[in-house]
């Protein structure tokens, strides 16, 4: 069972379901880092020439914008909420990886290979820069009246493991609060 599996990779009961949570996205984030890219991650060149042909500072990562209005997750996610977390929280993300990329070789380097130029090397650089990315990630990855049961490989996985999608929401709602 799923609450086997947990107990077995951890060892403190309470905070199983976080760890577990906390467990996929990583595995998520870290397989689409390593293997895929960077999907909506923006970087860029570090000067632009703007009509007056005047030089301007531009950040090597950009905070992206929300692909969907700051209201369109409600009731679920708030206006405030959104906005807090993406324009202050993720921001200060990207700010930072900026800063720390400042006056480097990764100044003007994508985010795909300013985390992995970083990773082992650099702790710092490395969680402000993934987690520039595992926000973007996120954004994505939730949508306006979305939701529902997975398909293909992922739902042909859980009725295998689970016997069905309502047995497996029940095992990890369970494991969650206990």
């Amino acid at each position: 069972s799923l609450e086997n599996l947990l107990n077995n990779l951890f060892i403190d009961s309470n905070i199983i379901a976080m760890k577990f949570i906390v467990l996929l996205i990583a595995l998520v984030c870290f397989s689409s880092v390593m293997s895929f890219g960077f999907g909506s991650m923006k970087s860029s060149n570090r000067v632009n020439v703007n009509s007056n042909g005047e030089s301007q500072l531009k950040m090597a990562v950009e905070l992206p914008p929300l692909p969907y209005d700051y209201t369109a997750l409600e009731p679920y996610i708030g206006e405030q909420t959104l906005r807090i977390h993406h324009d202050k929280h993720h921001a200060k993300y990207v700010t930072t990886t900026n800063a720390l990329i400042a006056g480097t070789e990764l100044e003007s380097a994508d985010i795909e290979t300013i985390v992995r130029a970083s990773y082992g090397k650099n702790q710092g650089l490395f969680n402000n820069a993934a987690q520039s990315y595992n926000h973007a990630f996120y954004w994505d990855s939730i949508k306006p009246n979305g939701g529902g049961k997975p398909t293909g490989k992922l739902a042909a996985l859980i009725d295998r493991d689970f016997g069905s999608f309502d047995k497996f929401k029940a095992e990890l709602t369970n494991a969650a609060l206990t």
